[in-house]
């Protein structure tokens, strides 16, 4: 493992991208600019870059690049961009850094982070849960090859172009409660006696939501809390489901419907796990009139990354489609916060 380690030291050095230092867009390397132009063409905000360097895939391969900026308001944010398809796959305009340029992390393009300690270890950066840092990896994850300059170069203009042509998405539909931060919650376990994750999480996220923006009927005065809805969600998986980790998204479905009968009665609609689509997502956002869902953000192939992950939607950046654009999840990583996340990328939706 200590040899693994020093080979991707190795590897992160020779491959790292250019360090921009000060507050200024002037100079900066192809990934930072094109960061710059994509944030600026879909959330109407012109970041600063401060640092980018390359993280890794769980096949131990630099083919991501973390931008790390400063917005207007001077908050911090980072997005993360796919070196084989050259896409902005996540970035996030407010949120606490979770890791830096000197840390050796792993990413599964899930929302999912890991550093790798000097020890062999790997602290999960969402639950800070420690484990092997073999779990990270699979052997047999391939990607392609990553882009040319010429390619970097073509989508920067295409971006570029779209300013130009007054195509700037410059709005952000978001439904009420949108971008609250009171709802964003930790991942890891907040619900004694027992060890919970995402699952639990997002249901608890998606009901206070409900309660606080749309209906005061779905969660008790005496479970409005973080803590106390979910350890009473905990506690009805346990007895629904038999565990209260990895929780599948039919379960989760079941467990707030569950909840909601036995809190809310018949004043509120049962909610089902679908496949997701981009149109789906679209109507039930409603151009700022609908409501929250729960989206699965499907994870890698090892044996750690192969639990997905579970979030909420609120929102997309206006003008996207299919193919573009943005939709804005609820993280569920008090550290992220409301994350921005490609049209394309959930594979289930509950609603």
């Amino acid at each position: 493992m200590k040899r693994i380690i020093a080979l991707l030291l190795i590897c992160l050095l020779v491959c790292s991208g250019t360090t921009v230092f000060g507050n200024d867009n002037l100079n900066l390397s192809h990934d930072e600019e094109y960061m710059v132009n994509v944030i600026l063409s879909n959330s109407n905000v012109e970041v600063f870059p401060t640092d980018s360097y390359s993280i890794l895939d769980i096949a131990g391969n630099p083919t991501y690049i973390c931008v790390e900026f400063n917005t207007p308001d001077d908050k911090q944010g980072f997005g993360i961009i796919d070196l084989c398809s050259y896409d902005v796959v996540m970035y996030t305009l407010a949120s606490d850094i979770p890791f830096s340029s000197e840390d050796i992390i792993v990413y599964d393009g899930g929302l999912q982070f890991a550093r790798i300690n000097n020890d062999g270890s790997a602290t999960v950066l969402n639950t800070g849960t420690i484990i092997s840092a073999d779990l990270l990896f699979d052997k047999n994850y391939i990607r392609s090859y990553v882009v040319s300059d010429d390619i970097k170069f073509e989508r920067i203009n295409q971006e570029i172009d779209l300013l130009n042509n007054n195509q700037v998405r410059s709005s952000e539909v978001l439904i009420n409660g949108g971008s609250d931060t009171t709802l964003v919650y930790s991942a890891g376990n907040n619900s004694s006696p027992w060890t919970t994750d995402c699952g639990i999480n997002a249901a608890a996220i998606f009901l206070r939501h409900m309660d606080n923006y749309f209906d005061n009927n779905y969660v008790p005065n005496t479970q409005n809390t973080e803590n106390s809805l979910k350890i009473a969600l905990a506690a009805r998986a346990h007895s629904l489901l038999g565990h209260t980790t990895s929780l599948t998204m039919d379960e989760i479905a079941s467990l707030a419907n569950s909840y909601m009968d036995a809190y809310s009665g018949s004043g509120v609609s049962h909610v089902t796990n679908r496949t997701y689509s981009w149109l789906k997502y679209y109507l039930r956002i409603m151009n700022g009139l609908g409501m929250p869902c729960i989206l699965c953000i499907e994870a890698g192939t090892t044996s750690y990354w192969s639990s997905a992950h579970a979030v909420v939607g609120v929102g997309y950046t206006s003008g996207a489609t299919a193919t573009s654009g943005y939709i804005i999840v609820n993280s569920g990583w008090i550290s992220l916060g409301y994350v921005y996340i490609g049209t394309s990328i959930p594979s289930y939706i509950i609603y």
